[in-house]
């Protein structure tokens, strides 16, 4: 009898599943260096609705370290409100026209939202009941701040009409003014090489312009020029604009080709031969509008929410998972329309009553994280609005390896100890056979005995291990493998 341990390594199926050690499957969990942690299921945290389907959202904390999440339909811009967990209507008297998506932006105590149907909104923190313009000279798709200036990118106004490679931005230090003026700084640039531009975003004094074919950088250098313009990426653009993300210095994108993270010098591959086949294979391309994408800083990782192909329908239903610090990867399946990031406000008991009468019935326990005020979450909202944590029960992860060879030939696997911490319920399986070619076909799911061992019996060339945890499971971190070798034919 032998004994071979299988670490849970890194999940890269791009990879060969035969002659390597790397996870075929890692499902609903979070990578960390050494295994796998439980990736919690949805829970409401609040029956919030909306009049339509969300369209996007923004958290964000005002001078007086108030906090604030906005949201916006196809007809209406809300705040949301802890006293009665609900979203208020704050749009502008009339409402909005638009059926695209918002793009959200805050600067100071002001938050931005724009849509290109509709004139550029504000909301200010400290005075605003409702939003109102902005500005009537110009709109844009897509808005961001840099430095003192708010920024937006592929407009249109009455002059020069669609303007899709263009940048224009306000006065410095003066928000709401946008009429060019040497004296305010506000301008504009054409960018003419690269296509229209699908994103901007800021970082401290520069920003990044990423368009369907190239990359480009602006910096600020002062009057007269404002900002300086410069090509840093050519042919290497975005191919779903929903698909960006910004923390940090570091800008998250989809390109033609994958998965990448621009570091405001030069974009560096994310997803090659890890993900990026597996993705490209799975999503469904038709969807990508509906894709959806928020940054967890606490947990270090950047998550995309999109169509599977795979599992079928027209609504989100997978999440991507990255982990920018370990480049490590994984996925969960979990319906989420919207992922966003949710800072929590501070609540009293009262409005801890209007989220629930029942202590049970709270989507966590009175000592979760969810609770503290100004903690970043990793939330969703609905179709319908209501708001969402992932703050649940440990969705049952699914861990699967690549083919093993035990020993220099055949062999028969007797049985696994699974290496886990926590108090689940964890069940092995194994597939065995004879050539590389042949299918895999899994045996019965092997439930761990008093003594924490999973009895099998299954004889081939070539084995494939799966492993279901479920419950209070803390870590995943691999397995004990018994094994006796039958020969080298």
């Amino acid at each position: 009898m032998a004994l071979k341990p299988l670490a849970f390594q890194e999940w890269v199926p791009d990879q060969p599943d035969i002659g390597n050690e790397f996870v075929e499957i890692a499902k609903n969990v979070l990578p960390t260096a050494r295994g796998y942690l439980p990736m919690k299921e949805l829970s409401q945290y609040a029956a919030s609705s909306t009049d339509s389907t969300p369209l996007a959202a923004i958290a964000v904390i005002a001078s007086d370290r108030s906090v604030n999440f906005f949201c916006g339909d196809a007809g209406k811009l809300y705040k949301y409100n802890s006293g009665t967990s609900d979203w208020d209507d704050v749009s502008k008297s009339g409402g909005y026209t638009t059926t695209a998506a918002w793009n959200f932006a805050q600067y100071g105590d002001l938050i931005v939202a724009t849509n290109y149907v509709d004139d550029p909104q504000y909301f200010d923190l400290t005075t605003s009941t409702l939003f109102a313009d902005l500005t009537t000279e110009t709109k844009y798709r897509y808005v961001t701040v840099i430095g003192d200036f708010i920024v937006g990118a592929n407009t249109f106004d009455s002059v020069d009409q669609e303007t899709s490679y263009r940048v224009r931005w306000s006065g410095i230090g003066r928000p709401t003014q946008w009429a060019i003026s040497a004296e305010t700084q506000s301008d504009y640039q054409d960018v003419f090489n690269g296509g229209e531009i699908l994103a901007i975003s800021g970082a401290g004094e520069y920003g990044v312009i990423l368009m369907r074919d190239a990359i480009w950088r602006m910096t600020y250098v002062g009057a007269p020029l404002v900002f300086d313009f410069q090509e840093v990426e050519r042919s290497q653009g975005v191919l779903a604009e929903k698909s960006i993300a910004v923390h940090g210095g570091k800008v998250f994108y989809l390109a033609e080709d994958g998965f990448y993270m621009f570091d405001g010098a030069q974009s560096q591959p994310i997803g090659f031969e890890k993900v990026n086949r597996w993705f490209l294979d799975d999503a469904d391309a038709n969807e990508f509008a509906k894709m959806s994408v928020a940054v967890d800083p606490a947990n270090r990782y950047v998550a995309w929410s999109y169509v599977s192909a795979t599992l079928g329908g027209t609504t989100p239903n997978r999440v991507l998972i990255y982990n920018w610090d370990l480049n490590r990867w994984s996925y969960i399946d979990q319906a989420a329309y919207v992922i966003a990031r949710l800072l929590v406000p501070g609540l009293t008991l009262e409005d801890l009553n209007s989220i629930s009468t029942s202590i049970d019935a709270l989507p966590a326990s009175l000592d979760s994280r969810i609770w503290v005020g100004g903690n970043t979450l990793f939330a969703a909202l609905s179709s319908a609005g209501a708001i969402q944590t992932f703050s649940g029960d440990n969705l049952q992860a699914e861990i699967q390896s690549a083919n093993y060879q035990l020993g220099g030939g055949r062999s028969i696997v007797s049985g696994v100890h699974p290496i886990t911490s926590g108090d689940g319920t964890v069940t092995v399986a194994v597939a065995s056979k004879l050539k590389t070619t042949d299918a895999d076909s899994f045996g019965a799911n092997s439930t761990q005995d008093e003594t924490g061992y999973c009895p099998m019996d299954s004889e081939g060339r070539y084995h494939r291990f799966k492993m279901l945890a479920s419950g209070n499971y803390t870590h995943l971190q691999g397995l004990n493998v018994e094994y006796s070798e039958t020969g080298a034919r």
